[in-house]
């Protein structure tokens, strides 16, 4: 099989797959944490190319800390002048890796990523494409597709056969970014997040406030904000920027009829990674005018994370794993009960509609009541969005920074995230971390 058909293979599987990765469990008492582990966690740092890299062992369950653990990848490119601090970046996806953002850090944020140790996390549900000394994959043992497809409920991870149900929720990874902390020896951090790591930081800020130097969050969810809500404003988002990608153009033909040449799910998937970013828009124009299925396979295969030789990157796994770890029954009924112009809204709901079949998660978004006391009034936050971002709605994003008390940073465009790739953004988001740090020396 070529590697453009893995696209076929890897969405019908997600529309039919059923993954038993939530269990039963109870809820989060309010919107503040503490630390369930006595222990002080720590790394031991090894050369990897560049960078440096670890583990990081983390309990499966942060309510039984000293049960069953999972080891985290850990990057890291120290400062090599005039050292301000930590700055842990976490990239989004769900289930993408940090190694990039690591690596190239003064790519992303220009000469000032020198002054601190740039240091990412590979969350849970991430499936890291090599490991710190071996080559091997230290937490390959997620969310597999062809172990969901069998409706395997164990991983062959560091802790063997350890049953992971429902344990990859964002309440998980804001714990999993605090131990971190402990393990650098930091009293605080700051924090910047792209995407679903804008979602992550913005709530780390919330559980957290007292350990966060500053927080830059690049078009974020709304943690608090049913994400049913969310998603239908993510829909009409999508609707716009259909027509601005795609004109008056009728895909339909491109799947129906006597002149179809193209399957609808992956014409589906190809729509909406195109739609993220308009550097795509005029690459899914000509494929579609071209009737190149190849062209358009290739679109697909970046939303499903199918790589060349049929490589899966984890990343379609990773957000069936944290979604269904982040909703209860009730709210996926209500993402289901959505009817978006079925052109323009992408896949859609199918990550959903997998949830829809499992039992209530242990750890959902909505047992917090999030930014009760706003975190401006004890850290300075930055939040980043674009006007016409399909995939991080403007509205949402100004309500997030309405809710947190952070200063709003709107970029005018519909590229989805902004931070290393807009110069204004970047700047802004730049001059906000060494502002927060050079105060905090100065207090």
């Amino acid at each position: 099989m070529g590697w453009p058909e893995v696209a076929r293979r890897g969405l019908a599987g997600l529309l039919t797959a059923v993954v038993i990765i939530t269990a039963c469990g109870s809820s989060e008492p309010g919107s503040r944490a503490e630390v369930t582990m006595d222990r002080v966690p720590s790394v031991a740092w090894e050369a990897c190319g560049p960078i440096e890299c670890a583990l990081l062992s983390v309990p499966v369950d942060h309510g039984d800390p000293e049960g069953a653990t999972l080891d985290l990848i850990v990057r890291r490119r120290p400062a090599t002048v005039d050292r301000l601090g930590v700055l842990v970046v976490h990239v989004g996806g769900p289930g993408a890796t940090a190694r990039p953002a690591v690596e190239h850090a003064d790519v992303l944020l220009g000469g000032a990523a020198d002054r601190f140790d740039v240091v990412g996390l590979d969350s849970r549900g991430t499936q890291a494409s090599w490991g710190p000394t071996s080559g091997t994959e230290p937490f390959d043992c997620l969310v597999d597709v062809a172990a969901l497809l069998d409706g395997a409920t164990r991983c062959d991870g560091p802790e063997d056969g350890t049953v992971l149900a429902g344990r990859f929720s964002t309440l998980d990874t804001i714990d999993d970014l605090d131990l971190l902390r402990r393990a650098l020896g930091e009293d605080r951090i700051a924090l910047l997040g792209w995407s679903y790591g804008g979602t992550v930081v913005a709530g780390h800020a919330d559980r957290y406030p007292d350990r966060v130097v500053a927080v830059v969050a690049d078009a974020p969810a709304h943690p608090g904000v049913p994400w049913s809500e969310q998603l239908a404003a993510r829909f009409r988002t999508m609707h716009d920027r259909y027509g601005d990608a795609l004109g008056d153009r009728d895909l339909r033909a491109t799947t129906s009829g006597d002149g179809a040449w193209l399957e609808p799910a992956i014409l589906d998937a190809a729509v909406e990674v195109s739609l993220y970013d308009p550097a795509r828009w005029p690459v899914l124009r000509a494929a579609v005018d071209g009737r190149d299925r190849d062209a358009i396979l290739v679109l697909a295969n970046q939303r499903l994370g199918r790589q060349k030789g049929g490589h899966d990157d984890g990343g379609m796994e990773a957000q069936i794993a944290v979604r269904c770890s982040d909703l209860t029954g009730a709210e996926v009924r209500r993402v289901l009960d959505l009817r978006p112009d079925e052109r323009s809204a992408g896949i859609g709901t199918a990550v959903e509609s997998i949830c829809g079949s499992l039992g209530e998660p242990p750890r959902p978004l909505s047992s917090v009541a999030w930014f009760a006391e706003p975190p401006g009034d004890q850290i300075p936050g930055l939040v980043i969005g674009a006007i016409g971002d399909p995939a991080s709605p403007f509205d949402m994003v100004e309500r997030l920074a309405v809710d947190t008390g952070w200063r709003l940073h709107a970029v005018d465009g519909s590229r989805h995230t902004s931070v290393g790739s807009d110069p204004g953004a970047t700047t802004a988001a730049v001059a906000h971390l060494v502002e927060a740090f050079a105060h905090q020396v100065g207090s």
